[in-house]
Parts: C-alpha cells; structure tokens; sequence
C-alpha cells in the first residue's frame, strides 16, 4: 500500500524550475558579486544590513507561524 500525497506534474515541473532558477542566481551571486564596484570601506558597514535583509524576513515569518499554531491550539 502506497502512502503520501500525491503530487501533479504541474507542481513537480514548478519546483524543479525553481530549484534550477535558484542554481542560476546563486551562481551569478558567487562569480558575479566580486565583480561589483563596492569600495572597500563600505563592506563593514553593510555585512550587518545584508545579514539583516537575509535573516528578517525568516524571522518574521517564523514567528508569525509559532503565534498562529499557538493560538490555534489555543483555540481547540
């Protein structure tokens, strides 16, 4: 007996579009990020606004889903 969801090929052809799509960004970050004209006295400075820019929207999302599963189990 099979068990799991069962996943059209819409959804597969979606996410293997961007898995790939995601491959291609990451790759032009990598090769591509030194080549941008940044001045060396600003990296410092922007490590902690990048770090940020990446890790709140996480953040946020994270927390808003912990309050609605508590409030859900709240409300059961």
């Amino acid at each position: 007996m099979k068990t799991g969801a069962k996943v059209s090929n819409g959804t597969v052809g979606f996410l293997v579009k961007v898995v790939v799509a995601s491959a291609l960004l990451s790759l032009l970050l990598k090769y591509g990020g030194p080549l941008l004209p940044i001045a060396a006295p600003y990296t410092d400075r922007l490590n902690g606004l990048v770090t940020a820019i990446i890790l709140l929207p996480s953040l946020v999302i994270g927390t808003a889903l912990i309050s609605l599963i508590k409030a859900q189990r709240l409300s059961d």
